[in-house]
């Protein structure tokens, strides 16, 4: 059964908090699920249901969405036409982003229309033929569609199902556990899958308001029926908004397996150790580098980098991003910048002066180490980056260079970002050709 005729709507405006410190470089939607943004796996899925062009809100670091998303459409040989932007220069939520594109939309071609939507930052393979099966066979109070998970832990947002009539009767606390019990009533979780009617899009007005305020509580308010399509127990539902369940995701997704094959030869140089470097007059004369400060968490950054390349440790490939966002290349050209001071300045005070960081050659089998480690400080993934035009020429890119994400993010004039002593399992693989 195909979607033809429905709007396609692939929410992408969120601000990915939880996600720092690479959402700070990259929109939750644009970060890496293998070989395409975590929005692209869902743009594909209604394309291929046949709904023509997808609509996507954006907010937050929208223009390096933009391009990443179009980039990647390219490389799937999917048109421009096919994907049509949004941007929320103030963000409506997920309600008032949806009826925002619904109504102009509406107002553009002449007609309104029933909305697929999804959520841009959930991997997850989407049960269309489902949910477009039960719409289908809809009663005229019937005016919208929830696509549910089982409860996973105690939590607020529940959404409360009658899994027998196959309806929605509330969320959270709309519906205390007592008469829950007494009506038969399922605690659910909303998977973020969803079908709502032109009815209710055509009356709700654009504000500041969530899905499930805007539409399902004034439908339920209205004695309409919300429709309820469990997910699939064999189906894959990942949400990405955590570094744990990121690295989970991309573990169970099997993405690390030969993307490394072109790579492993070119010997990868390491770059782990932070910037606050000093020379100092070592006794005879002869001059060396050392941290600034012994026991700063400078250097305790740089070790605990450090033990991730030299010990046992799960590496997972994420993936590659298409178009190196504004954030990565200023981050990466201060870098730059501060080493290549350092090491003039440190030319100039010795004939053979040591380098104030590690730049140790790296076979590929440290990246294909064991996997499955369960604890998030014996793991860490990497990202394949395209090596920014402006640096090509840089002689320590002329071999794949291997990067903490914190570093480069502490190098970004806009972010500030202290070292910490504990740093994110985020690497970037910036490198002439991607995988």
């Amino acid at each position: 059964m195909q979607a033809d005729g429905m709007l396609g709507i692939v929410l992408c405006a969120g601000l990915g908090t939880r996600l720092r410190p690479l959402t700070l470089a990259l929109p939750k939607p644009a970060v890496p699920v293998g070989p395409v943004p975590a929005a692209l796996r869902n743009i594909e899925q209604l394309l291929a249901a046949g709904i023509s062009v997808v609509h996507c809100n954006t907010h937050y670091l929208a223009g390096d969405l933009e391009v990443e998303l179009k980039e990647a459409c390219k490389s799937r040989h999917i048109p421009s036409s096919a994907v049509k932007f949004w941007n929320e220069p103030d963000i409506l939520e997920t309600g008032g982003g949806i009826v925002r594109i619904a109504h102009e939309c509406a107002a553009e071609a002449g007609i309104a229309r029933d909305a697929l939507v999804v959520s841009g930052d959930i991997v997850a393979d989407i049960p269309l033929q489902k949910m477009l099966t039960v719409w289908r066979r809809r009663k005229g109070h019937q005016t919208s569609l929830m696509v549910s998970l089982p409860l996973d832990k105690p939590r607020k947002d529940i959404t409360w199902v009658d899994e027998g009539k196959g309806t929605v009767h509330g969320f959270g606390a709309d519906v205390e556990n007592g008469e829950a019990s007494k009506s038969g009533l399922a605690a659910r979780v909303f998977s973020n899958h969803q079908i709502i009617s032109s009815q209710i899009l055509g009356r709700s007005k654009i504000e500041k308001r969530s899905s499930i305020d805007l539409f399902y509580r004034s439908a339920i308010s209205r004695g309409e029926e919300i429709l309820h399509v469990p997910f699939d127990p064999e189906g894959r539902w990942f949400d990405i908004g955590t570094p744990e369940s990121y690295l989970a995701c991309m573990d169970l997704l099997n993405q690390n397996d030969d993307s490394l094959a072109g790579h492993q030869s070119l010997g990868m140089i390491n770059l782990c150790l932070p910037h606050q470097q000093v020379i100092s007059a070592a006794s005879g004369g002869a001059n060396r580098t050392e941290p600034a400060c012994a026991g700063s968490s400078a250097s305790e950054y740089a070790r605990s980098c450090m033990s991730m390349t030299t010990q046992s440790r799960s590496w997972t490939c994420l993936g590659r991003i298409h178009a190196s966002p504004q954030y990565l290349t200023d981050g990466l050209t201060g870098m730059l910048t501060s080493l290549d001071r350092t090491l003039a300045g440190l030319t100039r005070h010795s004939p053979e002066p040591q380098l104030p960081l590690h730049l140790s050659p790296l076979s590929g089998d440290f990246l294909l180490g064991t996997r499955s480690l369960s604890s998030l400080d014996q793991r860490a993934g990497f990202i394949f980056a395209p090596l920014p035009s402006a640096l090509a020429a840089h002689p320590l890119l002329q071999r794949p260079l291997l990067v903490p994400l914190d570093l480069v993010a502490s190098f970004h004039s806009s972010a500030s970002l202290p070292l910490s002593d504990n740093p994110s399992p985020f690497w970037l693989v910036f490198t002439r050709q991607l995988p």
